[in-house]
């Protein structure tokens, strides 16, 4: 049997068994408490004590009632605000905020496209057998004992980012690539390495910097 309707029906059998012996007048405490006058009346005392019965019996029915349908977040949903999810790579922890620096001290200075641009080029490097697979060691790889980005090397990257900074690094995560695939970027005005013009083919220019990939 039903626990549930077990212990309704032993309630039920307990409350008629106090309810006859009011209804019939035979009670076990009416020798000891009914008086005459003024004195003590048994059927106050039941009335009372079938009272509290009834109200001990509806609290303990409420408590033990099952607890509202309360809806609680997803987990899924909850860890997505707490963390992010991106389309094209998920960074592992720090490296959004290593792109977010690569970008602001390579390219705070261009056009939000620009700088989505060079976030993208990092990201064409992590995917690149050419070069190292993690933001991390694309941003700080060295070559031939000197870092690759000038930022780095002079020190910009310790800047802070700026907010936009961080979106740019976020849409180039979600897969946002302006340069078409570069693999490097430069700026001609202030280029001095011989190998970047020699062994590069421009794709396109945004803003100061062209981008370039790779001549085979």
């Amino acid at each position: 049997m039903n626990r549930v309707i077990l212990k309704k029906l032993i309630t039920y059998v307990l409350l008629v068994s106090l309810m006859v012996p009011f209804l019939t007048g035979v009670l076990l405490i009416e020798p000891a408490m009914a008086f005459d006058g003024d004195g003590w009346n048994y059927k106050k005392v039941l009335k009372g004590l079938l009272m509290m019965f009834l109200l001990s019996f509806v609290s303990k029915q409420n408590s033990e009632a099952e607890p509202p349908n309360i809806e609680l977040p997803d987990s899924d949903a909850q860890a997505k605000k707490q963390g992010e999810n991106y389309i094209r790579y998920q960074p592992q922890p720090g490296e959004l905020e290593t792109l977010a620096k690569a970008i602001y001290s390579e390219a705070r200075g261009e056009s939000y496209t620009g700088q989505v641009a060079v976030a993208a080029v990092i990201l064409n490097r992590v995917d690149s057998s050419l070069f190292p697979d993690t933001i991390d060691g694309v941003v700080y790889q060295k070559v031939d004992g000197s870092y690759a980005f000038s930022a780095v090397l002079d020190g910009q990257i310790n800047l802070t980012p700026d907010a936009q900074a961080y979106d740019a690094a976020r849409d180039a995560l979600n897969g946002w690539d302006p340069s078409e695939g570069a693999l490097y970027y430069y700026n001609p005005r202030t280029a001095t390495a011989d190998w970047i013009f020699n062994n590069t083919e421009k794709i396109k220019r945004i803003g100061e910097h062209v981008f370039a990939r790779r001549k085979y």
